[in-house]
């Protein structure tokens, strides 16, 4: 006869799905605490080593800035497929991971100035005038 028995887990997180031209304005969490229950047999073997959950950004960065909010059933979800159908999830911390997002564009194009360069009568040019930014 074998009891129910509750266990703190780390869950290390990964983002994918962000496109290069997108800014996330805060900073993403890098790890959830959950609280599991099942049988000691099924969470001694979840405790050799951290859950990790890469949580796909793709449907949710849609427009061109917005707000994002992953709940907790959004997690719950996500996290189940990761356990043993006997394992239940009790508790997650924090409860929602939601942050702010726009999207920000870059071009190069070329720059000519419209100018004339020279020297004071003393020095010379020996080579072509070069501008690095």
């Amino acid at each position: 006869m074998s009891s129910s028995r509750d266990m703190n887990v780390k869950v290390v997180l990964s983002y994918t799905g962000i496109p290069e031209e997108t800014i996330i304005d805060e900073e993403l969490p890098t790890t959830l605490r959950i609280i599991l229950r099942d049988e000691g047999k099924q969470l001694r073997q979840l405790s050799h080593n951290d859950l990790q959950l890469k949580i796909n950004l793709t449907d949710f960065l849609l427009q061109e800035k917005g707000e994002v909010k992953l709940t907790t059933d959004i997690l719950r979800h996500r996290l189940q497929d990761l356990l043993p159908g006997s394992t239940h999830i009790q508790q997650i911390a924090p409860e929602e991971i939601s942050f702010s997002y726009h999207n920000q564009y870059s071009k190069r194009v070329p720059v000519r100035i419209q100018s004339h360069i020279s020297t004071a009568p003393q020095y010379q040019l020996i080579d072509s005038t070069r501008i690095t930014p």
